[in-house]
């Protein structure tokens, strides 16, 4: 999965949480509390883009690290220099407080 085909998919689901009820998004919480151990949002997403890491301004594959913000690998695109990290283009980028994001859902 691309980035690009990632952040739509995302959207898509933030969509779709957002026009549930709460009740059904209580339901929805449940279920993938039930399914998962807690995992920080760096490490849920990190092997997505490993596995097809391109930029999300140009779609360059040619990238590099580029330090870190936070424990967030940043990284440098060297077709557009650019710079971005996993987050970049989806509802999760700028939220501050990443560990919360699950709460800031509800």
């Amino acid at each position: 999965m691309n980035t690009k085909s990632f952040v739509q998919n995302l959207n898509q689901i933030t969509t779709t949480l957002i026009s549930m009820t709460p009740a059904q998004r209580e339901v929805v919480h449940q279920s993938i509390r039930a399914s998962q151990v807690e995992m920080p949002t760096n490490e849920l997403f990190q092997p997505i883009f490993d596995t097809s890491s391109s930029c999300p301004h140009c779609t360059s594959t040619h990238l590099r690290k580029w330090g870190k913000s936070g424990e967030t690998q940043r990284y440098r695109c060297n077709h557009c220099a650019k710079t971005f990290n996993i987050k970049t283009k989806t509802p999760l980028a700028r939220l501050r407080k990443c560990h919360l994001w699950e709460e800031y859902a509800r």
